[in-house]
């Protein structure tokens, strides 16, 4: 488990993500987070942890914990929070995905 950590003073800024495993195409950071991130989290939610997700519904007062509490997509400062995009799923918030750059949240089950 060495050398895990890509550093910027080693390699520089990240320039963008790929647009697949053959891509060319290098997506800007946001729109990496809507194309990619958050539909395949999205999937894993909905596909794989559906039931601990209606468990979660069912519960008040319940307290995620993460290492960052960053739940905004367009904010690029920081990752994103895996207990924020809980919250957003579970509430019914889920931030738009796909190619706009809008940040106004959407119902959870769009398309």
């Amino acid at each position: 488990m060495k050398r895990l950590k890509r550093t910027v003073r080693r390699f520089g800024p990240v320039r963008g993500h790929r647009t697949g495993l053959y891509g060319s195409e290098l997506l800007p950071y946001e729109m990496a987070r809507r194309r990619i991130y958050l539909p395949a989290y999205r999937w894993v939610l909905e596909h794989r942890v559906a039931d601990l997700v209606e468990r979660l519904r069912d519960k008040k007062d319940v307290v995620l914990l993460d290492y960052t509490t960053n739940g905004d997509v367009t904010d690029p400062t920081s990752p994103l929070s895996h207990a924020a995009l809980i919250q957003l799923h579970v509430e019914g918030r889920w931030p738009r995905e796909g190619d706009t750059a809008a940040s106004d949240m959407v119902n959870d089950r769009m398309p």
